[in-house]
C-alpha cells in the first residue's frame, strides 16, 4: 500500500480500559480522586462484553491490550480472575492491570503468573510511599510482588524530589527480582497532574528543581548507554527511556504535534467501557463522578458512538489554549488531558514542560549520535 495513504486505514484499537469500579484502599495525596469519596459497588457484568472484545481483537493485526483499572483492581478480583478467564482463548489479546500493591494475595500472584499478566505498581519508594501514599507495597507486601513474572514500576513525580532515594530503592528492588527471575523490572514515569484537589501539594514542587532533578535522571542514563558493560540496573534505566521513545517513535519527531492518538487525552483509538457495557470518555474519571461522561453503550453504531466522543472531544481546543502544538515537547508530553482544570492547566504544563524537556534533550542525543535502543 501507498505509505502516503496507508495511516489513513490505521484503525486498530490499541487498549480496551474495563472500569472494574470506583472504591479505592487508598487516599493517595497527589491523586486526582483524592477528594472523592467513591463506594464499593458490587456490578454485574454484561456478558455481551465478551464477545465485543473478541470481535475487536479479531478485526485487527496488532495486539489488543485489555487493560483493568479502578479505583484499586485488585480489590475487585474477583471480576477480573473472571474476565480474564473468559477471554483467555482469544489469541490476539494480552491482560494489564494498575495496582497500589496493597491488596495483593498469593492466589492473585499464581493468577497473574498463570495467564502472564503485566502488572504495574505505582511505587515512589520507600520513603516517599509512606509520606504521599501511606503504604510502601515494597516493604509491606515485597515477597509477594517479587514472584511476578511481568512487573513493572510506575513512578510519579514526586521522585524527581527525592530522586536519589528513589533510584537507590529501586536499585534494590531490581537487584532482588533479578537474582529470581533473571529479568529486571519495568520502570516508566507517571506524572501526577493537578486537577484541583491538590493545588497546595503541588505548590510545593519548585519547577526550576524538577528541571535539574530531570537532567540528573537523564545524565544517569547517558552514563548507563555509554557502559560497555551493564549492570541489570542499568537496563532498568534504558528500559525507562526505551519505553518513553515508543510513544513517540512512530510520529516524526520534532514536527507539529500529532496529539489526538496520545494516551492521556480523548483518545479513539482507545475505549474505556465498565462492566455493564457503557462507553465513557475518559478512564481516569470515576464513573460515580459529576465530570464522568458517558457516551453510549457497545450495542450503539459505530458512528453513533464516534458522533458522541466528537461531540464530547474538548482536546483540540485545550491544546489551542495551553500552545500545545506550539511547545518544543509536543511529540512526549501527552497534554494536560480532560481531567485538568482549566485554572490548573498552566501549572500542569510547566510541570510537563520541566520534566520532559530534558528527556526530549536526551533523545535528541541519541539521533545525533546514531544511536539506537532497540540495540542495547
Amino acid at each position: 500500500m501507498n505509505s502516503k495513504i496507508k495511516k489513513f486505514f490505521d484503525t486498530d484499537i490499541d487498549k480496551v480500559y474495563i472500569l472494574l469500579g470506583d472504591y479505592c484502599n487508598m487516599k493517595c495525596k497527589y491523586c486526582f480522586h483524592n477528594n472523592d469519596v467513591m463506594p464499593y459497588i458490587d456490578e454485574k457484568i454484561n456478558e455481551d462484553i465478551f464477545p465485543f472484545i473478541e470481535t475487536i481483537a479479531s478485526r485487527q493485526k496488532s495486539p489488543l491490550n485489555v487493560r483493568f483499572f479502578g479505583g484499586e483492581p485488585l480489590i475487585y478480583f474477583d471480576k477480573m480472575k473472571y474476565i480474564i478467564e473468559k477471554l483467555a482463548h482469544v489469541p490476539n489479546i494480552f491482560f494489564t492491570t494498575i495496582t497500589n500493591g496493597k491488596s495483593i494475595t498469593q492466589e492473585i500472584v499464581d493468577f497473574f503468573n498463570k495467564y502472564n499478566v503485566m502488572v504495574s505498581v505505582s511505587w515512589d519508594g520507600h520513603k516517599a510511599s509512606k509520606e504521599f501514599r501511606g503504604f510502601d507495597c515494597f516493604d509491606t507486601n515485597k515477597n509477594l510482588l517479587l514472584q511476578l513474572k511481568k512487573i513493572e514500576v510506575l513512578a510519579t513525580f514526586v521522585n524527581f524530589l527525592k530522586i536519589d532515594d528513589f533510584l537507590s530503592d529501586l536499585k534494590n528492588i531490581n537487584n532482588e527480582y533479578f537474582n529470581i527471575h533473571g529479568e529486571i523490572i519495568g520502570f516508566t514515569w507517571a506524572p501526577i497532574d493537578d486537577v484541583g484537589s491538590q493545588k497546595e501539594y503541588l505548590s510545593k514542587a519548585m519547577f526550576n528543581d524538577l528541571y535539574k532533578k530531570s537532567e540528573e535522571v537523564c545524565n544517569r542514563v547517558k552514563d548507563a548507554i555509554r557502559k560497555k558493560h551493564k549492570t541489570p540496573f542499568d537496563l532498568v534505566l534504558i528500559y525507562a527511556l526505551y519505553s518513553d521513545l515508543c510513544t513517540i517513535e512512530s510520529r516524526d519527531f520534532g514536527t507539529s504535534a500529532e496529539r489526538l492518538i496520545a494516551e492521556g487525552s480523548d483518545n479513539p483509538k482507545i475505549y474505556s467501557i465498565d462492566l455493564n457495557g457503557d462507553f465513557y470518555q475518559f478512564h481516569r474519571y470515576p464513573k460515580s463522578s459529576s465530570k464522568s461522561k458517558k457516551l453510549g453503550n457497545i450495542y450503539m453504531h459505530y458512528y453513533a458512538y464516534m458522533q458522541s466522543y466528537l461531540s464530547q472531544n474538548k482536546f483540540a481546543e485545550q491544546c489551542a489554549r495551553v500552545g500545545c502544538y506550539n511547545c518544543d515537547i509536543n511529540h512526549f508530553c501527552k497534554g494536560p488531558g480532560p481531567h485538568v482544570c482549566e485554572e490548573s492547566e498552566k501549572k500542569c504544563c510547566r510541570i510537563r514542560y520541566a520534566l520532559y524537556k530534558p528527556i526530549v534533550n536526551l533523545i535528541e542525543w541519541l539521533q545525533h549520535g546514531g544511536i539506537d535502543l532497540h540495540d542495547l
